[in-house]
């Protein structure tokens, strides 16, 4: 038997401070978000020290300003409030696989039903979703309940209320006022009129009466409310590409005020990644400038990774060596080089091989970050015998791997450091047995006979030395050193 739907509302009421939050700047101040309507300018939205001046959304400007005369305005961006809510809905695919997102509302909607045996219950898989929300900055209510409609209530006029029973729920919407249904002012005043002040008056109100004065959708809103007729919401397509752009507030000047901007950036990528089972292998960040072009930062990482705090990490190398001439007014980060990357199981006992591989490759990424990814290189084999022409430096790439041949088998023990040229060993050594004989190269003028022994320092330290067999002189020479 199918589990029932169960519906997690997440309402962002501050979604455009929130934004202007998270780029750093003026927070402490003042501050509203004015939009124009007609020929007014209208505030939108007021930050705590605002709000303590007595100014509140739906105020005009004119109104406001002699009550604060310090006060920062800043014009509402539509499209950076949209294209939050997107990244945010393509975040949220990480938990399940049915997100709606309803154009023109500061919420997301997920399906969570058939994700609750998977995150062990309602309670621990809102919990786990509100602490991934956490490190994005954004202050939200979540509201659950079986239908979206009812949960897209509880979120703004109840958040934090979790109800999985139809019962329940009918028994809190009678209590809820008028006012949640968010409805047209003028059908509102209509009902005040008939005495309606709570959802509860509003049902107990004959249905034909209410269709015949105010329509037959008002109760198909309600029956939506209630769970007792379907609802069905599109689920969000995630785009092909993740691209993230943040404006400022203000021009910024230097590395360090980017940083946080870079960080929300990262984490709203790394849950859009967990929800596609993605990983990336770069990343563009552009630094814009007013009437300028923008300065692109490559980002080069060695495995697809996910991991926003490493993925910060390499930024920040990168970022940091990066001359600015000019101030930034803006700030987007676009993934490149998509790739399938495997669950991660978790925290285990012991530290296994493959722990300390990762380990070992974010500390390349890092130094690639910071000297340039021309700077660490790496070895590959070259099909030759002769241990100076055996190798070759190449650049370290994702998922690059060594080209050219392999070692031979009957290749014997090799130090990885060789010298050029080579020396006189440091001490007098005893010849011992060969340990490998070399003849080659008699096609490209670098001939080669050579008879190569292991030989050890009276201090115990490791040699592999070689007798020239084109000279009869017998002398040894030094190529290289085990460790």
């Amino acid at each position: 038997m199918p589990r029932p739907d169960l519906w997690l509302a997440l309402y962002f009421p501050h979604l455009c401070l929130d934004l202007i939050h998270q780029s750093g700047e003026a927070v402490a101040d003042p501050l509203v978000i004015i939009e124009e309507k007609g020929r007014q300018q209208w505030v939108h939205a007021a930050n705590r020290r605002a709000r303590q001046r007595g100014i509140h959304p739906l105020m005009s400007l004119a109104a406001a300003l002699p009550l604060c005369r310090e006060l920062i305005t800043l014009p509402r961006h539509l499209f950076a409030e949209q294209q939050a809510l997107e990244t945010l809905a393509g975040w949220g695919l990480q938990f399940t696989d049915h997100v709606h997102q309803p154009p023109g509302e500061p919420l997301i909607l997920l399906e969570i039903g058939r994700s609750l045996r998977l995150f062990g219950g309602v309670e621990a898989l809102r919990g786990r979703i509100l602490e991934a929300l956490g490190p994005l900055d954004f202050q939200v209510r979540a509201g659950i309940a079986p239908c979206p409609s009812a949960a897209r209530l509880l979120a703004r006029w109840a958040p934090g209320t979790t109800v999985t029973d139809g019962d329940a729920l009918l028994r809190l919407l009678r209590k809820a006022p008028l006012e949640t249904l968010e409805d047209d002012p003028k059908r509102q005043e209509r009902l005040r009129g008939l005495g309606v002040r709570t959802l509860g008056d509003l049902l107990r109100l004959p249905r034909d009466g209410l269709a015949r004065r105010l329509g037959p959708e008002l109760l198909r809103e309600l029956d939506r409310l209630r769970g007792w007729s379907p609802d069905p919401l599109p689920r969000f397509n995630p785009p092909a590409r993740f691209e993230h752009t943040r404006h400022l507030p203000f021009e910024m000047d230097g590395h360090h005020p980017l940083l946080p901007i870079l960080e929300s950036l990262l984490q709203m990528l790394a849950g859009w990644l967990r929800g596609r089972g993605l990983g990336v292998g770069r990343l563009r960040v552009a630094l814009h400038h007013h009437r300028r072009a923008s300065t692109p930062l490559q980002v080069g990482l060695l495995a697809p990774s996910r991991d926003a705090e490493h993925l910060l990490e390499v930024c920040r190398e990168v970022l940091e060596r990066t001359v600015l001439e000019a101030t930034v007014t803006a700030l987007t980060v676009s993934a490149q080089d998509l790739s399938r990357l495997a669950h991660h199981q978790g925290q285990t006992l012991f530290t296994t091989g493959a722990e300390q591989q990762a380990d070992l490759r974010q500390l390349l990424e890092r130094l690639r970050a910071r000297l340039g990814e021309d700077a660490v290189k790496r070895l590959a084999c070259v099909a030759d015998h002769r241990p100076e022409r055996a190798w070759y430096s190449m650049k370290m790439g994702i998922g690059e791997e060594g080209h050219g041949g392999q070692v031979h088998p009957s290749t014997g023990a090799r130090p990885v450091w060789l010298l050029d040229p080579p020396m006189a060993p440091p001490c007098p050594i005893t010849p011992v047995e060969t340990d490998e004989r070399i003849e080659s190269g008699w096609w490209d003028d670098g001939d080669v006979r050579r008879d190569y022994v292991r030989a050890s320092t009276p201090a115990g330290q490791s040699l592999w030395l070689y007798r020239d067999l084109r000279n009869p002189d017998g002398i040894w020479y030094l190529q290289g050193l085990f460790g």
